[in-house]
C-alpha cells in the first residue's frame, strides 16, 4: 500500500538576530522537504533543518529547494551538453542524479550535473546511476552555487571537491551565478584532476577554461550565460531552442536567397525575352527593307523592261515606216530610260519627216518636231 503523502507548510524559526530579517531565499537555504513517518504511522513530507550532515549524506527523495536562476542555468547546461555528447554515442548528461562510485568506500552523492563516458543507453538511467553496474566513467561535474549558505558551499566548495578527484572526475566545474556571489567570488572556478588530486585552473588570455575530459572551453558571456566552445570545431554549443532558432533562421535565409534567385531568373528571364523580342523586330525590320529593296528593285526592272519594249517598239514604228536610223539614232532610242520621252517621242512617231525631227541628235527632247 502506497503511503498517504501531506503536504504542508514548513515552519522555519525566525533569525534571533535583530539586525538582520531572513529572505524567503535565505529560509530556503536552510531546509530539506524529507519524508518521515508520523505517530499514526502516515508518511508526512517535513520541513527539517539542512544540515552538513544531511548535504553530505542525502536520501533519495530528499528534496533541497533551488530557485529559478539554479533551474535555468542546470537547462542551460544539461540541453547543450546533451545535444553536443550525443553525437558521440556513448556518453550521459544527468541533472540531480544520485551517483553510486565504483569504489564502496565514497559516499553516494547527486550532483547538478553529471556527464559520464560509456553508457549505451542513457535514457535507461533513471534516478540512480551505478558507475560500477553500468561500467561507465563520470568524466565531468558541474555544481552550480546559487546560495549564501554555508554549509550548502562548503559541500560544493569543501567537502565533495577531494571525493570527486578519488572518483576520478577529471574536470570539477563550479559556477556561481552573479545574485549568489560573495566577495571574492569569480563566475567560474575549474579544477582538473593531476596526480590524483584538483589543481585549480587559471582562465586563459580570453577568459576560457579548458575541461580535457570534453574537449570544450567554459566561459561566461556579458550576460552571465556559461559558454561552451567546441575545442576542435570552434564551434560554440547550443540549446535546442537556439539550434531551432538558427534552423528557423536558416530556412528563412534559404527562403530568402530562392526568391532572389527565383527573382533573378525571372528578370534574366524577362531580359532573354526583351532581347528576343528586340532580335525579331530587327529581323522583321531587316525583312522589310529586303522586301522594299526587292520590289524596287523589281519595280526598276520593270521600268526598265517597259523602256526597253517601249524603244524597241517606238524603233519598229519608225523602220515600219522606211525611216533610216544610224547606229547613233538606234543607240539613243535603245538606252533611253526616260519614259516621258520615249512617249513624246512615240506620239511623233508616225508623222515625222525624218528620224532627225525627232530630235534624236542633241536636240532638245522637249522642243516639239519640225
Amino acid at each position: 500500500m502506497e503511503p498517504t503523502i501531506h503536504r504542508h507548510p514548513a515552519r522555519i524559526p525566525r533569525p534571533s538576530s535583530p539586525r538582520r530579517r531572513a529572505s524567503a531565499a535565505d529560509d530556503r537555504d536552510e531546509i530539506v522537504f524529507r519524508t518521515v513517518r508520523n505517530a499514526d504511522g502516515e508518511m508526512l513530507i517535513e520541513a527539517v533543518p539542512l544540515t552538513l550532515e544531511i548535504l553530505l549524506n542525502p536520501r533519495e527523495d530528499d528534496q533541497v529547494p533551488q530557485g529559478n536562476p539554479h533551474s535555468r542555468l542546470l537547462d542551460t547546461l544539461t540541453q547543450r551538453l546533451r545535444r553536443h555528447l550525443e553525437r558521440r554515442g556513448d556518453w550521459g548528461v544527468f541533472s540531480d542524479l544520485m551517483v553510486h562510485w565504483a569504489r564502496k568506500d565514497l559516499r553516494a552523492v547527486a550532483p547538478d550535473v553529471t556527464v559520464a563516458q560509456g553508457i549505451a543507453d542513457p535514457d535507461a538511467v533513471d534516478e540512480n546511476l551505478d558507475v560500477a553496474a553500468v561500467g561507465c566513467r563520470v568524466r565531468t561535474v558541474f555544481e552550480v552555487v546559487t546560495t549564501r549558505s554555508k554549509n550548502k558551499r562548503d559541500k560544493d566548495e569543501v567537502h565533495n571537491k577531494p571525493l570527486f578527484a578519488a572518483a576520478g572526475v577529471e574536470d570539477y566545474v563550479l559556477l556561481y551565478p552573479v545574485k549568489y556571489r560573495q566577495r571574492g567570488d569569480r563566475a567560474v572556478r575549474c579544477f582538473a584532476l593531476a596526480a590524483g588530486a584538483y589543481q585549480e585552473q587559471k582562465a586563459d588570455a580570453e577568459g576560457r577554461f579548458l575541461l580535457r575530459s570534453l574537449g570544450l572551453w567554459l566561459s561566461v558571456d556579458a550576460s552571465e550565460e556559461p559558454v561552451l566552445v567546441d575545442v576542435a570545431t570552434g564551434e560554440r554549443l547550443l540549446s535546442p531552442t537556439e539550434e531551432e532558432q538558427r534552423r528557423l533562421q536558416a530556412e528563412r535565409r534559404a527562403a530568402e536567397e530562392e526568391a532572389a534567385r527565383q527573382a533573378a531568373e525571372r528578370r534574366a528571364a524577362e531580359e532573354t525575352a526583351a532581347r528576343q523580342a528586340a532580335e525579331r523586330r530587327a529581323a522583321e525590320e531587316t525583312a522589310a527593307r529586303q522586301a522594299a529593296e526587292r520590289r524596287a528593285t523589281e519595280e526598276t526592272a520593270a521600268r526598265q523592261a517597259a523602256n526597253r519594249r517601249s524603244a524597241q517598239l517606238l524603233v519598229a514604228v519608225l523602220e515600219s515606216r522606211g525611216l533610216i536610223l544610224d547606229a547613233q539614232a538606234r543607240r539613243r532610242i535603245l538606252d533611253c530610260d526616260d519614259p516621258r520621252e520615249l512617249e513624246r517621242w512615240a506620239e511623233h512617231a508616225f508623222t515625222v519627216a525624218t528620224v532627225e525631227d525627232l530630235g534624236l541628235r542633241g536636240t532638245d527632247p522637249r522642243s516639239p518636231p519640225r
